[in-house]
This record gives structure tokens, sequence and C-alpha cells, in this order.
């Protein structure tokens, strides 16, 4: 699943629609990973791009928590990083 944040995509424009309808139709017993893709990380450690997704990481994070998404790729910062679940969110590991 792949949504557009480069794009307006605040509140009752059609992608905020379109993710709020799709996220609950994934059948998980047919859909083992859920995996979305983002443009821009919420979660990241470089100073120049801190909280650029902050906005659409409060919109959206506790939909990808209620509906089981497994995984989260970002683009955008041009490092490395990974992080890890700590309860509704994350903790970036820059390598």
């Amino acid at each position: 699943m792949k949504y557009r944040t480069k794009n307006h995509c605040g509140m009752f424009t059609p992608q905020y629609q379109w993710l709020l309808e799709e996220l609950p139709k994934v059948n998980r017993s047919k859909t083992s990973w859920l995996i979305v893709l983002i443009h821009s990380p919420w979660y990241n450690s470089i100073s120049y791009h801190y909280m650029q997704g902050e906005t659409r990481r409060v919109m959206f994070e506790p939909w990808f928590v209620e509906d089981k998404v497994d995984l989260v790729f970002a683009g955008h910062v041009y490092s490395y990083e990974r992080s890890v679940r700590q309860g509704e969110s994350c903790l970036s590991h820059g390598l």
C-alpha cells in the first residue's frame, strides 16, 4: 500500500479518505504482510529533517497500529536508519 505524503493528504482529502477506507479492508488471512510506503520518515535522527513527518505521523500512525501494519518504508532522508517499535512509537537507529 502506498500513499503520497509529498502531496496534500490532510483530513478530508481524497487520499486521506482512500486510506481510511482501504486499510480496514485488508484481508489478513490472505495478506500475511501489510507493508506501507511513505515519502518522509516519521522517525529519524537527522537534525535537518527532524519532525518533517510529524503532522502525518499524528494523523496516520494510529491507523497503522490499529490495522496492524507490519512494516513501513520511508525515503526522503538520504541516510540509513532503522527503527524499533517501542509501544506506539519508535526509536531511530542511525547506522
